[in-house]
């Protein structure tokens, strides 16, 4: 099988390439979330868009429900078909309809635009993340799949910069910024027209000569006989999933569930928790925005630097406590005490991030069996979706019905569950390769008689 081997951890050039790639769905995926807040508030500024709170909460939230259908079909096909097809296909939708919401004319009709959106990112994420976790090395996989995560992080706090960038223009910024996502979409379509198939993929498929040419091109070591898939014959689907491997899907969707529920106070919602030191006003909130990102970067890239060296549970555990304990600690703490709000603030988002959005995605990557990777990251992704939309929705509600500590309480206690989920089903898999992480899997999720 044509693999890295579990002692060589070179990345070639092309390698890299293939990670800038697949990391650049991520950088779109946070640009467009955070673009689409900071344009409608512009364009109801200037009078070109008559924005309700329900308006707003829909338009944040649409890309959501757009991308979990799209994850949970996209892993399924790529199982059947390969990663690469989607891989490529999946910008060219990003491609299309992006500058269409510049030329919108009400907010609905942006609202459907969005929708096609996450349609395109719910299909690019799974399947990226599962095609670097295949082709990496396993002393690096952790870390590279980390890495790509940093982009994410990137785009949220780009999108913030064109945003402060634009304003001077007037009533056209909002448009601009909108249709401004387009540009490295169609640079990293034409890029991306050169990726070979996943190795792995093609071997499970029995097409060694291809497999071999793929990793040849990745720069990827040889292993001198091909083994047989470890999860049998045949794809598997959802079915098995969820009964299987029910124990994977349980661990792994509460997981993304509570990770991105919780990121939302960090990546669309911060402005809202500074509210209470009376920091309002539009650029007051950029630049809370902007605060956030940059906490959110440095935690994926602390994250990438010692997930491989930690492992991925400690790291777990880290982000689910010291969440719920930060938490509560924030939702103590006077508005009037500035330093330690803000402190409270910044450990939590730093925190949760190394400890939870990083371990969450690279778990999602490389847990599943061959023939059932793809499609648990799609569903992964899906929960990571589910709970990002459910908190799109309830926290500017639950915030105006019942306050900022009871919200908090709320977290607090979502992700001391997560810490039940994670201590119960958790297991690491650190400086193991796929196929170890497979055969561990498979030991403990026997197949019915």
């Amino acid at each position: 099988m044509q693999t890295p081997k579990k002692d060589d951890n070179a990345v070639s050039g092309s390698l890299w390439l293939l990670v800038v790639l697949a990391a650049m769905g991520g950088f779109l995926d946070s640009y467009d979330l955070i673009s689409v807040g900071a344009a409608t508030f512009i364009a109801k500024s200037f009078h070109q868009l008559v924005v309700t709170p329900s308006d707003i909460a829909l338009a944040n939230s649409a890309a959501f429900v757009g991308a979990i259908l799209a994850s949970l079909l996209a892993g399924r096909y790529s199982d059947a078909a390969g990663r690469r097809v989607l891989f490529v296909l999946d910008l060219l939708l990003f491609v299309v309809v992006a500058p269409l919401q510049a030329l919108v004319s009400n907010v609905q009709e942006l609202i459907f635009l969005r929708l096609l959106i996450g349609v395109a990112i719910g299909i690019d994420l799974p399947v990226a993340w599962t095609l670097i976790c295949e082709t990496a090395p396993t002393g690096k996989r952790g870390r590279l799949v980390s890495m790509m995560f940093t982009f994410w992080a990137l785009g949220g706090l780009v999108s913030f910069l064109v945003a402060l960038a634009l304003l001077p223009l007037g009533a056209i910024a909002w448009r601009l910024l909108l249709a401004s996502g387009a540009v490295p979409a169609i640079i990293v379509l034409v890029l991306r027209r050169g990726v070979p198939e996943s190795p792995r993929w093609l071997q499970a498929q029995g097409r060694h000569e291809e497999a071999a040419r793929a990793a040849s091109s990745l720069g990827l070591s040889a292993q001198p006989e091909a083994q047989p898939p470890r999860s049998g014959g045949g794809d598997l689907g959802y079915g098995a999933l969820f009964t299987r491997y029910w124990r994977l899907a349980l661990f792994e969707g509460t997981f993304m569930f509570v990770f991105a529920a919780t990121g939302l106070l960090l990546s669309i919602y911060p402005a809202q928790i500074f509210a209470k030191l009376g920091l309002t006003g539009f650029h007051n909130s950029l630049y809370v925005g902007a605060l956030s990102w940059v906490l959110i970067l440095l935690g994926m890239v602390t994250c990438a630097l010692i997930v491989d060296k930690v492992g991925r549970r400690p790291l777990s555990y880290l982000g689910s406590l010291g969440a719920a304990l930060l938490l509560w600690l924030l939702s103590r703490t006077s508005p009037s005490d500035f330093p330690l709000f803000l402190g409270a603030f910044c450990a939590f988002a730093y925190v949760s991030v190394l400890g939870a959005w990083g371990p969450a995605w690279v778990y999602q990557s490389e847990i599943f069996p061959t023939r059932l990777r793809a499609t648990g990251a799609g569903y992964a992704g899906a929960m990571n979706r589910i709970g990002a939309a459910v908190a799109a929705f309830g926290v500017p509600m639950f915030l105006a019905g019942f306050g900022f500590q009871r919200l908090l309480d709320v977290f607090i206690v979502a992700n001391l569950v997560l810490f039940v989920v994670l201590l119960s089903f958790g297991f690491e898999t650190r400086g193991m390769s796929l196929e170890q992480i497979e055969d561990m899997v498979e030991s403990r999720n026997p197949a019915a008689g």
